[in-house]
């Protein structure tokens, strides 16, 4: 189910999953503008290669900012550093939304606001296996999607016994933000599907009426829909190191 509404001339689409509450996933259309985009993605490639570093699991790219996190150690090595500017500004503006557009109104709480980004690249094709964040952050995160549009895929940790706990999917279009918390963050997993175009269901797609989202689908002679994703995608993940963690490590 979503509810498209309007919070302080911000388009928030509500996505409800199963065995969620009905405001844990909030999807913002158009969240950066052209400028904005073009502004991150030449800071990003302005970076020096040795910000970059190569997943252990993939030929994929990230580059950390705010410290390195040991899900292990429940730690941050080195203590939380501060957001370089040119990320700084869009966490502080990622936060407010979190913290006021969203949250007062719909989840009821603020939350903590954003001290720690994982800039992800993902050539053409490439994509990430269905994870979880785990405990070292509040459960809570921001994605914001530059350049190239993808799906992300949510699937219950429940388990394939019931039919509720099919996967379900979410559109991310260039310069749009996905935000989910509580137990669409702990109970779910989530992950993008390492294909060139997206292939989901109609019904499955749980922010098709989006009109963005509705012109850059093709709709297949099986009933499906498609969506091509057509360049690299840059994809500005924003959390928030828990509290007590983040200070711990400080203080060391």
């Amino acid at each position: 189910m979503t509810i498209a509404q309007t919070v302080n001339s911000c388009e928030i689409t509500l996505i409800h999953l199963p065995h969620t509450s009905e405001n844990d996933v909030a999807y913002v259309p158009n969240y950066v503008s052209n400028d904005e985009e073009t502004y991150l993605l030449n800071a990003i490639a302005d970076q020096p290669a040795s910000r970059w570093n190569q997943m252990e699991t993939s030929t994929r790219r990230i580059q950390v900012w705010g410290g390195n996190v040991d899900a292990k150690l429940k730690a941050v090595i080195g203590g939380v550093q501060p957001l370089p500017p040119f990320l700084a500004k869009t966490a502080e503006h990622v936060g407010a939304t979190c913290c006021s557009q969203v949250a007062t109104e719909f989840w009821g709480k603020k939350m903590q606001k954003p001290n720690h980004v994982l800039v992800n690249e993902y050539t053409t094709g490439q994509g990430v296996m269905p994870h979880e964040d785990g405990p070292c952050y509040q459960p809570g995160v921001a994605i914001l999607s530059l350049q190239s549009p993808a799906v992300i895929t949510f699937t219950s940790k429940l388990g394939d016994d019931c039919t509720q706990n099919l996967p379900l999917h979410v559109a991310l279009m260039p310069r749009s933000l996905l935000i989910f918390r509580g137990k669409a963050y702990t109970d779910y997993l989530h992950g993008i599907d390492d294909v060139e175009a997206h292939v989901v269901a109609s019904d499955a797609l749980l922010n098709g009426t989006d009109e963005e989202v509705k012109g850059a689908l093709a709709k297949r002679e099986d009933g499906h829909l498609e969506l091509k994703r057509t360049n690299t995608r840059y994809s500005l993940t924003f959390r928030a190191v828990r509290g007590a963690m983040a200070w711990a490590s400080l203080r060391k």
